[in-house]
């Protein structure tokens, strides 16, 4: 991390989640939390050197093939290594050599992800406040079922995909209703936004900057069940503002926006 001489213009708030995150005072770029990594496969161990520790903080590694049709795949730390998701499938979780280490400075990726002569990219987000989180947990089928996450400001996005069984990948976004978002859920598909998923009856609330508060729908909550929740920062309050040179920056933003007729 750069150091900052003082952190006088922060917030008490902002202050602690910097403290959080490495100590109080420090600047945290975007690269210090991102990267997105272009390689070509060696039919080998292959190290992605990027700068991002994942090992210390906890961090997501997606990756896709570039020049060719295989699927996504998703790892994170919360999970642990070679436990690939697959986010155009509605499959559970299994074993496979794409991610296979995460390491202090990037990560390590096993034959899968790294076919020789192969185009690849992965993509990665370390654990940050302000930024991204992710959390595992196991359903109890009930309303109001809270799961307490680490991204210290109001999320803008949660993906929540069970692990245990196939299940459709079901998605929060804090634009997909102008007042009550937390009533609608999308998912990894052609269709259209539904009811339901977070929400389920009276005196449900919206997610927090410290927790989600889950529906008893078996997509997100099935009793047993094994779930990760992926959590993005929506970067427009004052939590989520602690990066750059004065550490007052957003790096993420969610929204939406309408077509006409002439869009491809």
């Amino acid at each position: 991390h750069r150091r900052s001489s003082n952190g006088l213009n922060m917030s008490s708030a902002n202050k602690l989640l910097q403290a959080a995150s490495g100590g109080a005072g420090d600047k945290i770029y975007v690269e210090d939390v991102f990267s997105t990594d272009v390689y070509t496969g060696t039919g080998s161990t292959l190290n992605i050197v990027n700068g991002i520790d994942n090992s210390g903080e906890g961090g997501l590694v997606w990756v896709k093939r570039r020049d060719g049709s295989t699927s996504h795949t998703v790892y994170d730390t919360a999970r642990g290594v070679a436990k690939y998701l697959i986010p155009n499938s509605s499959d559970a979780e299994g074993p496979i050599h794409g991610v296979t280490a995460f390491n202090n400075n990037g990560y390590t990726l096993g034959t899968y992800a790294s076919a020789s002569s192969q185009e690849w990219v992965g993509w990665n987000w370390r654990k940050q406040a302000g930024s991204f989180d992710v959390q595992t947990y196991t359903g109890n089928g009930s309303h109001g079922h809270l799961i307490n996450h680490d991204l210290g400001c109001i999320p803008g996005m949660i993906i929540i995909k069970r692990t245990d069984t196939g299940e459709d990948w079901m998605i929060y976004h804090i634009a997909m209703d102008a007042s009550n978002p937390e009533q609608y859920s999308m998912k990894f598909s052609t269709a259209a936004r539904t009811s339901g998923f977070m929400y389920d009856g009276s005196g449900h609330t919206g997610p927090t900057a410290t927790q989600v508060n889950l529906s008893s729908a078996g997509q997100v909550n099935e009793n047993g069940g094994t779930f990760v929740m992926y959590l993005f920062a929506a970067g427009t309050d004052s939590d989520s503002q602690i990066f750059g040179d004065d550490s007052d920056e957003a790096i993420i933003k969610c929204g939406s926006f309408t077509t006409d007729s002439s869009a491809v």
